[in-house]
């Protein structure tokens, strides 16, 4: 009887707890499944909002900004974001309108639990982008993120579970063209800039977030389904064979998607 009892007092301390994270994980470089796990649990309704200003040297470095909203279902255990630069790379942080210190150690940035709190909260980063998967060159660049690369541009929480929306502002040189993973929304001149403001996306990984900006020629589609591309291309004869095949190709696509999703 009191092997029973005891079997069932240690079955019941086991599986009616909520998962522990264990914090021998908390400064692995890259993103162990534990913690992985453990965000998927902590944290829900995800908004990133970026802004990057791309300045014309192409040795100066991109001043950016985060305001990132989230809800947190646990705070026992500190926030942790992936950001896989150089610590100079972070230069303020402010959680839930209040300033703190930086703590980033291998890859990722430790938020304390004394500055958070069960439900919503809004965490406001200043920081210089990283390049290692921007592909930057003097008059354009591209993202390239996948698998796990977000976390190398911004601060992010780099795991394909934790879906979010974006809402992205990007300031380039005003002769620049772009693209991004949201509708543009309005552009604003700033001195020999243009601010470009893209609507909040749809949800997604973060490896699927994107952007391209430079000087491109630009080939529009208002036929049945709304396209722009850009092109660096300069042979005509190439230009002229591969855009419209492009366009069809596209809408081929979005044509076999909606039957194949209804």
């Amino acid at each position: 009887m009191r092997k029973t009892t005891l079997f069932l007092f240690l079955a019941i301390s086991l599986f009616g707890c909520s998962k522990k994270f264990d914090d021998s994980h908390f400064l692995d470089p890259g993103i162990s499944i534990q913690l992985a796990d453990f965000r998927k649990e902590q944290i829900s309704d995800i908004h990133y909002q970026l802004d990057f200003s791309i300045p014309e040297k192409l040795k100066d470095p991109i001043p950016s900004n985060l305001n990132l909203e989230l809800n947190l279902n646990r705070i026992d255990q500190p926030l942790i974001l992936d950001f896989n630069e150089k610590s100079s790379h972070l230069l303020s942080l402010k959680v839930n309108g209040v300033d703190s210190e930086i703590r980033h150690e291998q890859e990722h940035l430790i938020i304390s639990t004394d500055l958070l709190k069960e439900g919503g909260n809004n965490i406001e980063i200043e920081f210089l982008a990283g390049e290692l998967s921007l592909n930057r060159n003097q008059d354009f660049l591209y993202t390239l993120l996948v698998p796990d690369r977000a976390s190398t541009l911004f601060p992010c929480f780099d795991q394909p579970n934790l879906k979010a929306y974006y809402s992205l502002t990007l300031t380039t040189p005003e002769d620049w063209k772009v693209l991004a993973g949201g509708q543009e929304i309005s552009q604003e001149n700033k001195g020999g800039f243009t601010k470009h403001i893209f609507a909040k996306s749809d949800l997604m990984s973060t490896y699927l977030f994107s952007f391209v900006a430079g000087e491109f020629e630009e080939a529009i589609n208002t036929e049945t389904l709304p396209q722009k591309v850009l092109y660096r291309e300069t042979n005509a004869d190439k230009i002229e064979v591969s855009i419209l095949e492009q366009f069809k190709l596209h809408q081929q696509a979005v044509n076999f998607l909606e039957a194949y999703t209804d």
